[in-house]
């Protein structure tokens, strides 16, 4: 199998067969933190908490906000971080 794959092949695998669609999914995202040795632990830890809020979301617009809501958060982090450093870095 390689890395490529489409939106509508995607899209058709879950309206049609969920359990292929979560089986494409994962090696996808195996795939992806395969390439990326240093960070694979992070990457999976990060995977594991999408994966079980995406399990108590009661739909994929639930699960959608859940992901925005995550990134959002980790923007607002990275933001305060730097405003520190730049703070630092004017002393």
């Amino acid at each position: 199998m390689d890395d490529d794959y489409s939106l509508q092949e995607l899209t058709f695998l879950a309206q049609t067969d969920p359990s292929a669609f979560e089986r494409r999914r994962a090696r996808l995202i195996n795939r992806f933190l395969e390439r990326f040795p240093r960070q694979k632990q992070l990457g999976i830890a990060l995977q594991s908490i999408i994966d079980t809020r995406r399990e108590r979301a009661d739909s994929a617009e639930a699960t959608m906000a859940m992901i925005v809501e995550m990134m959002s958060e980790q923007v607002r982090i990275l933001g305060q971080a730097w405003q520190t450093l730049n703070s630092a870095s004017d002393k």
